[in-house]
């Protein structure tokens, strides 16, 4: 998948095992027993850069599983959240945002609000990865999450649908 006309990204669990060879670095995001069900490879300017790794609950690439703000990449892994900075895309932090699996990131300009649809809570961080808020539900969140106004709305397994304010996570009536 395409990020931009330097980065591209590759979803590696099926070649983990040739990894090492291909890329300059790997980064396991924990440090688990379990062999990993998540890896994201990072290709900057055709050169295999590095390999991320978690044993949480696999998570594929799409387009939602990334955020680009301000030449700084956010990653969604497995139950993680890593960012990339710098040209050789150093990592500034990774954390664990979701005890399962984060499924998308979503970016508000406007409330500068980074968020994570995850399996069990949605979260708001901060650019440093600080945990600003995170809300859970009845049942597993699958359904698309989108910010509409000051809300963050999804729905669950059941078809539940919740509404949580931007600033606080405290869950609105809908």
């Amino acid at each position: 998948m395409i990020v931009n006309n330097r980065i591209t990204l590759f979803n590696e669990i099926d070649n983990l095992t040739s990894l090492v060879p291909r890329y300059s670095r790997r980064q396991d995001l924990d440090d688990s027993k379990y062999t990993p069900s998540s890896a994201l490879g990072v290709v900057v300017e055709g050169k295999p850069e590095l390999v991320l790794t978690a044993a949480g609950g696999a998570t594929g690439l799409h387009s939602k599983s990334f955020i680009l703000v301000d030449d700084v990449l956010y990653l969604a892994i497995g139950e993680f959240v890593v960012c990339l900075s710098g040209s050789d895309l150093q990592l500034m932090f990774s954390v664990k945002m979701d005890e399962a699996t984060c499924f998308a990131l979503l970016y508000d300009r406007t409330h500068e609000a980074f968020l994570v649809h995850g399996e069990l809570l949605m979260t708001r961080f901060r650019r440093d990865g600080q945990i600003v808020w995170q809300s859970g539900g009845a049942d597993i969140f699958t359904g698309e999450a989108e910010i509409v106004d000051k809300t963050l709305r999804v729905s669950d397994f059941n078809g539940r649908k919740y509404i949580f304010n931007l600033e606080t996570g405290a869950e609105e009536m809908a």
